[in-house]
């Protein structure tokens, strides 16, 4: 079979063919393939489980190459020495429960050391305690989660009870009205018991019935209100305030909570002076204007 350049040479005048070579430098270094059913040898490997998987050639002019040839690195690299050991996959197994062993062993010793100079559950081990059972209602609701979700006949009684009460709830149109009636009832009931001593204390609500009207005059889409969001905001504002004004535990917490804040907040202040120097604390207006702006004392 004649190569191509063989061919050209019998197509070009005589006065150029002597000046052609026979066949160029680096000839021998593009193999061809001359059948389709046969397999080059220079790209065939015998590491490959079968040549016959590499016998289509992706061919241009004569010369052709093999799209096998990827297929046979790919089964060389797959060797036994890549694949994870099984101390491998274990390893962040172990590595959890050594984690949380060290834990509890510190919080163990934390509790046995200095439980009883610990002025509140706001400091120190108390606190550390408090998140940690935190942390363990919740893994607790996540096991519940998993067990429940295995057993299907638990898991579908449940998906179909809240799918019904999902649909009553939004398709019934006394329903949800009659609810976030009775609701209000009683917080108006409960407000009005309260406040029956002092009057002026419900002024407050007068101020919440002014601004809902203020906001729905000057409203671009009055009739697009949802009553419903509107009402669920002012009920968790209600409770949240409940919570922290008549329950001295709950303010104490949300004491603890806003002093967490605050200290991580003094965390980054501290971070980024750290790196920037002065330009973090910025100019000390009572120290630049003098007696302009007098100290607190």
């Amino acid at each position: 079979m004649a190569r191509p350049w063989q061919r050209s040479l019998d197509i070009m005048p005589p006065s150029r063919k002597g000046s052609m070579p026979e066949e160029p430098p680096g000839a021998e270094l593009y193999p061809t393939k001359l059948s389709v059913g046969e397999v080059n040898p220079a790209f065939h490997d015998d590491t490959c489980a079968d040549a016959t998987e590499m016998q289509s050639p992706v061919s241009l002019g004569s010369t052709s190459a093999h799209c096998g040839r990827a297929d046979c690195s790919s089964q060389r690299s797959a060797s036994p020495l890549s694949e994870k050991t099984p101390w491998k996959k274990r390893l962040p197994f172990f590595t959890k429960v050594a984690v949380a062993v060290l834990f509890h062993a510190y919080l163990a010793a934390g509790i046995s050391l200095t439980w009883s100079s610990t002025p509140d559950y706001c400091h120190d081990v108390k606190f550390l305690t408090v998140v940690t059972a935190i942390g363990y209602v919740y893994v607790l609701w996540c096991v519940v989660c998993a067990l429940l979700g295995k057993t299907g006949a638990v898991c579908d009684a449940y998906q179909s009870l809240r799918d019904r009460i999902t649909v009553t709830w939004v398709k019934s149109r006394l329903l949800r009205p009659c609810t976030w009636l009775l609701v209000w009832l009683c917080l108006l009931s409960f407000l009005v018991y309260d406040s029956i001593k002092d009057i002026q204390r419900l002024i407050s609500l007068a101020g919440i019935v002014v601004l809902l009207l203020i906001g729905f005059i000057f409203s671009n889409a009055r009739f697009r209100v949802d009553w419903y969001q509107v009402m669920w905001g002012l009920l968790l504002q209600f409770l949240l305030g409940l919570v922290v004004l008549r329950w001295s535990h709950g303010r104490d917490a949300l004491q603890c909570l806003a002093n967490k804040v605050k200290n991580f907040l003094d965390y980054t202040n501290s971070g980024s002076h750290f790196v920037f120097g002065h330009l973090a604390s910025g100019w000390n207006l009572t120290e630049a204007l003098g007696d302009l702006v007098p100290k607190k004392t």
